[in-house]
C-alpha cells in the first residue's frame, strides 16, 4: 500500500504499542557535501596540510559532524524525533553520526552497529580493544590553530602490535564490533517485548548494503508479529515480500526529504 504523507505516518506511529526506526545511507552526508561546505572551507584549506589524504578524510568527517551539521538532516531528525517521542521506541542506524542524540533520542535507544567515530582500534584489531579517541582528536584540532603541525599529524599507534589506528568503523579492515555490542544487547531484549504487541516499524532510506541488519530483519519481524505494520520509505528500493504487503506501506521518495518538510 501507498504511505500518501506524513500526517499518515504519523497517525501509524501514534496507534502503535512500540515502535522500531531503522535508519539508512540516505541519511548519510557524502564528503563532497562536507567539503562543499562554505563555514568548513577555511579549514579545509588548513587542514590539506595533513600529509596523510585517508587520516584528513577520516578527521575531516569527524569534525564536520562534531561542529557542523547538514539543516537537511537536522530537521529531518527533529521531525522524527517529534514523532516518536513520546512512543516506547527503539533506533538502528546504518551511519556513525550522532544526529539522533542531537534531535533528542536517547543513546540508550540507539544501536549504531556500523561503528562511531567516539572510538580508535589497531587497524589489524589485533586484540578486539578499543581506544578512546579523544587525545588524538584534540591533537588534529591544533592544527587549526597552527597549520604546520598538518605535515607530521598522525593518529596515533596500537599500543599492543604498534601498527596504525583508525576509527571504529565498518570501513575498517577488520572492524571491532564491540563498540556497539551492549546496544546490540538492548535492542535484541526491545525486540523480545515486541512479541504480540501493535508494533510500527519505520524503515527511511535504507539500502541492499546489510541487508540482515535491517531490511530483511524488519520483513521477517513482520512476517512473524501479525501486529506488525512495516513503513518503507526510499527513493529506489521500496519493494515488498508478497506474504506481508498487505501489512506494509511505501513511498518512493528520498526519505530525508519526505520527513523534512
Amino acid at each position: 500500500m501507498d504511505l500518501q504523507n506524513k500526517d499518515e505516518l504519523k497517525q501509524k506511529i501514534d496507534e502503535a504499542d512500540v515502535v522500531l526506526i531503522g535508519i539508512g545511507e540516505e541519511w548519510t552526508t557524502s564528503l563532497e557535501e562536507m567539503l562543499s561546505c562554505s563555514d568548513m572551507f577555511s579549514d579545509i584549506q588548513k587542514l590539506s596540510q595533513i600529509a596523510d589524504q585517508e587520516v584528513f578524510i577520516l578527521n575531516f568527517r569527524k569534525l564536520y559532524y562534531e561542529d557542523f551539521h547538514s539543516k537537511e538532516l537536522k530537521k529531518a531528525y527533529d521531525n522524527l524525533f517529534h514523532m516518536c517521542k513520546d512512543k516506547d521506541y527503539f533506533l538502528i542506524s546504518l551511519n556513525y553520526d550522532r544526529y539522533p542524540r542531537l534531535s533528542g533520542f536517547d543513546d540508550k535507544k540507539c544501536v549504531y552497529p556500523c561503528g562511531n567515530l567516539d572510538y580508535l582500534q589497531c587497524t589489524d584489531n589485533c586484540s578486539n580493544e578499543l581506544l578512546p579517541a579523544n587525545t588524538s582528536y584534540d591533537e588534529f584540532l591544533k592544527i587549526l590553530d597552527e597549520p604546520s603541525l598538518g605535515s607530521d599529524f598522525h593518529m596515533g599507534v596500537c599500543p599492543h602490535c604498534g601498527k596504525k589506528v583508525i576509527y571504529n568503523t565498518i570501513e575498517a579492515n577488520r572492524y571491532c564490533e564491540g563498540g556497539y555490542l551492549e546496544q546490540w544487547d538492548a535492542y535484541m531484549k526491545f525486540l523480545q517485548k515486541t512479541v504480540n504487541k501493535k508494533l510500527c516499524m519505520v524503515e527511511l532510506g535504507v539500502s541492499m548494503r546489510f541487508p540482515g541488519i535491517i531490511r530483511n530483519a524488519f520483513e521477517k519481524t513482520a512476517f512473524y508479529n501479525q501486529k506488525a505494520s512495516l513503513i518503507r520509505i526510499h527513493q529506489n528500493l521500496i519493494q515488498i515480500p508478497e506474504n506481508i504487503d498487505d501489512r506494509c506501506y511505501v513511498k518512493k521518495e528520498n526519505s530525508v526529504r519526505f520527513m523534512g518538510f
